[in-house]
């Protein structure tokens, strides 16, 4: 059906755009009136349901309930919960709900690998020991060999990136005097603009 929808759109001279929107127009009509036949379907379908569970109950309280009114209950409530529902059709099972709680807690982008991997990657084994001095190369002498060691290295390196820095006023002036004139995309990029000046040469020309 919808490849005869299709072809009825591209029928005639239209540009292809309309052809497009007519087409699109024609399969979410189909589709939504499908959907209303279906779900006015299913709406008989589930009174029916909700009407012979209300029957078992009735049935079952008064006379005792046995296991095969039990299976027969649990069968028809997944049943309404299927018609009331169409959009779930299955819930998820003790241990693949654990599971997805487990990798989603891990907040990384490592969402979608195994729980087992996403642990492994995310622990740093070792670093490099160094002292670390701002505008000099750092001095290494060796690598960590526990944990509490590689908080203390992470730390002295953060402590010389985030330390007080000191400027060159004359240095500063400068560039504080460029940015005055142009905007820092222009400093940057100088060649977008030179690119934008030719540009505009060779067709004026």
């Amino acid at each position: 059906e919808v490849v005869r929808l299709l072809e009825k759109a591209y029928e005639g001279n239209s540009p292809h755009y309309k052809k497009w929107q007519k087409a699109m127009n024609l399969i979410r009509k189909f589709l939504l009136d499908e959907t209303a036949k279906t779900r006015k379907r299913e709406l008989g379908i589930l009174a029916t349901t909700r009407t012979e569970l209300k029957v078992l109950n009735s049935y079952s309280n008064k006379y005792g309930w046995t296991e095969q009114s039990l299976t027969d209950k649990s069968e028809l409530q997944s049943k309404i919960f299927r018609l009331e529902h169409p959009e779930a059709p299955h819930l998820a099972s003790a241990a693949a709900a654990k599971s997805m709680t487990d990798r989603s807690e891990s907040c990384t982008k490592l969402f979608f690998q195994t729980y087992k991997a996403i642990g492994k990657q995310q622990w740093i084994n070792a670093v490099h020991q160094a002292e670390w001095s701002e505008g000099r190369e750092p001095v290494i002498s060796g690598t960590t060999e526990t944990p509490a060691d590689v908080c203390v290295e992470l730390q002295k390196y953060y402590k010389m990136l985030f330390s007080e820095k000191v400027t060159q006023r004359d240095a500063k002036d400068r560039i504080f005097a460029r940015l005055k004139k142009k905007k820092i995309a222009q400093i940057i990029f100088p060649q977008k603009s030179w690119i934008k000046t030719y540009q505009t040469k060779k067709f004026s020309t």
